[in-house]
């Protein structure tokens, strides 16, 4: 609670509605910019460089492979992109297959800071029930509707009709389609021998009407016309959507005499209208199924109810840390708004969750870190009032580029955030001049020794401010920390700072006579120089922002050292409110 009320003290006040409206917008700007992470090919190619055996013959047979392996790449082929068929085919051994599989399920983790990999559990289980439901004696062990399910898992809904032979027509095929509501997809599927296996698509005509080749195809497939079911696909349909009055009365009626839940009622009456809806646009789903079909990009769809997500943003700076390891601080911030607030003694009490996992070249967990906080407020308001509230983890690794996996859970309301970035993790060994990543804060403060913040840096206590935003009315301020600085004959070291603030947007040139077109705002720079009896220092950046106007701007800090005249570089970006 000591924590809470001083990060509130620190931090300022209540979020209005304007500023809350400016705020998504650059959290929109900011997940652009930070969720971009690198193919997974590039991944799992450390692996495939490690075999002296590969081969990248793209008409490699699969007799290479084991059949626990071959099995296996049944089921995953429909996931893949060319790229990565290729790698996995062309490995030598089996051994280096296991290894590339375990690589692209943790790759592929949806939760990557949890044990369970949700993804892997519902591919295997989709397999299981295409060999079980769909089985077809030849390879892979399931028709083109294990292929789809595979990939786009079960529908809501399927409208069947079964074979059937009529004379002056001719042998009609056993169809199905399968209605996805929340995509609006159709896809169609076709038998056309009705002891062959099911296809995708569906055929315009009836494979002949010749009234002797409909007899001769009776006596050769074994074919009893009297065993199947002559309803019409229309009827099929009806019965799809035509229980929906029923429900509603047996609904509003006698739910308990019927043994059925009112959410299983609502639920088959939604899913009903949605399907009468998308059946009047046929043509139209069936199109966008085939059209996602055959785009081959990552296809695998985790279908359900989406869960509610959470507001917050983060970003990651990199410190000299333990020898030969770097301590890398992930400060992320998030709105108390957005969490939910239970009543326990007396108080309002809410509960958070941050895990943070750094994944490195081979795709093992490198580092990992968590924090668990609960927040009260002693009265309902105050729930509701919009605070930017910000917190920490941090990671001590070598340098390297690492895969960064960030989940924030609201544990009162179930919702949660997850983010992948990449995080490329410099050498900072304090032989050479460099300078440390400028941290974004709200507010420095001189720390005693009593203090066990997560925000102490040596005698300091920063609070983050990950999105960077200012008002106008507030001090911008940085943290940074300067490495590998020269002494002089007497032991001192002398540095000098330059700061440049760059406006990101453009704006027209004024004057007497300006020219024509957008031309890049005036920057602005300053400087201060320092020394120090040590080679390692911590400063700060203080800028008053009063005079710049409401933008997006880049700010380039250059230490110079004035003893061994060398020069290091550091970068980071803000966003200036009115």
């Amino acid at each position: 609670m000591r924590r809470l009320l001083l990060l509130l003290l620190l931090f300022p006040g209540a979020i209005g509605a304007t500023e809350s409206e400016k705020l998504r917008r650059v959290t929109d700007e900011w997940r652009k910019a930070r969720t971009q992470t690198r193919p997974i090919e590039s991944y799992l190619r450390p692996l495939v460089a490690s075999d002296p055996h590969f081969s990248s013959d793209p008409g490699l047979e699969l007799d290479h492979m084991g059949a626990e392996m071959r099995r296996a790449y049944d089921g995953l082929h429909y996931l893949l992109n060319t790229s990565l068929k290729a790698q996995f085919v062309g490995l030598s051994s089996d051994s280096l297959r296991q290894e590339w599989l375990r690589r692209y399920w943790r790759l592929r983790d949806p939760t990557p800071t949890t044990p369970e990999n949700e993804r892997r559990r519902e591919h295997e289980r989709r397999v299981a029930k295409s060999r079980r439901d769909f089985a077809w004696k030849e390879s892979p062990g399931w028709d083109a509707r294990g292929g789809i399910l595979i990939t786009f898992g079960e529908p809501d809904s399927i409208i069947s009709e079964a074979p059937d032979i009529r004379e002056g027509v001719g042998f009609i095929p056993g169809w199905e389609d399968w209605l996805y509501l929340d995509e609006k997809w159709v896809a169609q599927f076709e038998r056309p021998n009705p002891k062959g296996p099911w296809k995708f698509g569906r055929s315009s005509m009836p494979l002949s009407s010749r009234p002797d080749i409909v007899s001769r195809e009776k006596y050769q497939l074994g074919y009893s016309p009297e065993d199947l079911d002559h309803a019409d696909g229309r009827d099929r349909e009806s019965d799809l959507i035509g229980l929906q009055e029923e429900r509603r009365l047996l609904h509003q009626k006698d739910l308990a005499n019927a043994h059925l839940s009112p959410e299983i009622v609502e639920h088959e009456i939604r899913n009903d209208l949605r399907a009468r809806e998308l059946l009047r646009k046929r043509d139209e789903a069936i199109w966008a199924f085939s059209k996602e079909l055959e785009a081959g990009n990552d296809r695998f769809v985790l279908r359900g109810e989406p869960q509610r997500s959470i507001w917050y943003v983060f970003d990651v700076d990199v410190f000299k840390g333990p020898p030969g390891r770097m301590r890398v601080e992930v400060h992320y911030q998030f709105n108390i708004q957005d969490l939910t607030f239970s009543w326990k003694d007396s108080l309002y009490v809410a509960r958070y969750r941050v895990e943070g996992t750094l994944l490195d070249r081979n795709v093992r967990e490198a580092a990992r870190d968590t924090w668990s906080e609960a927040l009260q407020a002693k009265n309902f308001r105050s729930t509701l009032e919009g605070r930017l509230l910000p917190g920490q983890l941090m990671f001590e690794v070598p340098e390297g580029v690492y895969r960064l996996a960030i989940r924030f859970v609201d544990q009162y309301g179930a919702a949660e955030g997850t983010y992948l970035t990449d995080v490329e993790v410099p050498r900072y060994d304090g032989r050479e001049l460099a300078v440390s990543d400028i941290e974004m804060a709200t507010k420095i403060v001189y720390a005693d020794e009593s203090w066990h913040e997560r925000f102490v840096k040596n005698d300091r206590l920063v609070i983050p401010n990950p999105i960077g935003v200012y008002r106008k009315s507030k001090q911008l301020t940085g943290y940074f920390e300067i490495y590998g600085l020269q002494l002089d004959d007497s032991g001192l070291c002398r540095y000098e700072v330059t700061y440049s603030i760059v406006p990101r947007s453009l704006g027209r040139e004024e004057g007497w006579f300006p020219r024509s077109g957008l031309q890049r705002r005036p920057f602005v720079t300053a400087s201060f120089t320092g020394e120090g009896g040590t080679r390692e220092l911590v400063e700060e950046l203080r800028v008053d922002i009063a005079a710049l106007e409401e933008d997006s701007y880049d700010i380039v800090l250059t230490v110079h050292d004035l003893v061994a005249d060398v020069e290091a570089i550091a970068r980071s970006a803000f966003v200036v409110f009115e």
